[in-house]
């Protein structure tokens, strides 16, 4: 296995786990859930992984809640790490993953985007508000 491929598993793990923090799952009822999706709509527009994150903002509007972190990996280790920043931080050293938040109502399923460099990367449904 290539390294380059092994850093991206990592960082989909490190995703993963950080959108949890983000919906707040951990700590919540057992039973809560993430499921990952290719898509999800929004006022009757479908929103995709690949798409723009302007696209993603036209669609849905702004999210109820935004983090940031930012994703380091010393040269040379395997290992990972993140670090929450400022969503509106210019300058950054390492690869920045965002998560959108959209709470839509009571009863109803969140919805975390995840982007990265500017672009809808994955798309999590949560538990329901």
């Amino acid at each position: 296995m290539r390294s380059g491929s092994s850093t991206a598993g990592a960082l989909r793990i490190l995703a993963l786990i950080l959108v949890s923090v983000a919906v707040g799952v951990a700590g919540r009822v057992a039973g809560a859930s993430i499921v990952v999706v290719d898509s999800m709509r929004c006022k009757g527009k479908v929103i995709e992984v690949g798409d723009r994150s302007t696209e993603l903002l036209d669609a849905c509007g702004e999210p109820d809640r935004r983090r940031a972190f930012e994703l380091r990996r010393k040269r040379g280790s395997p290992s990972v790490t993140a670090r929450p920043v400022k969503v509106t931080q210019k300058r950054r050293r390492g690869r920045v993953v965002e998560f959108w938040t959209y709470e839509r109502g009571a009863g109803r399923l969140t919805r975390t985007v995840v982007v990265s460099s500017d672009t809808v990367s994955e798309i999590h449904i949560g538990d329901r508000n």
